[in-house]
């Protein structure tokens, strides 16, 4: 016989699911975090849950900690100063081949 399989939010799992939950993650489940997907730009994040009977599908809240938040726009920034510094360097190196290597003085 083949097993039940349902779909149920985190909030609203039975006191046995969430039992269920701590025997199957004792160290926590944020590594098991699966996407699904629903459609194009809709999906939700889950883990399964294996019971004698039953698969559960238990959607569960994936939001980002606030310090990968930090170190991703840090990264941004970082990116956007390089890219900066490289469109100078080339437009310096443009300028050089143009005009050659001047001093200050000829200026």
């Amino acid at each position: 016989m083949a097993k039940k399989r349902v779909i149920v939010s985190l909030g609203n799992a039975s006191a046995e699911l969430l039992e269920a939950i701590q025997k199957q993650y004792p160290l926590g489940w944020s590594e098991r975090i699966i996407r699904v997907d629903l459609a194009p730009e809709k999906f939700f994040n889950a883990i399964i849950v294996e019971t004698i009977d039953t698969t559960y599908l238990v959607k569960v809240p994936m939001k980002k900690d606030k310090k990968i938040e930090k170190i991703e726009e840090e990264i941004e920034t970082n990116m956007d100063e390089v890219k900066e510094e490289q469109e100078e360097t080339e437009s310096f190196e443009k300028y050089e081949e143009t005009y050659g290597e001047q001093s200050h003085e000829d200026f």
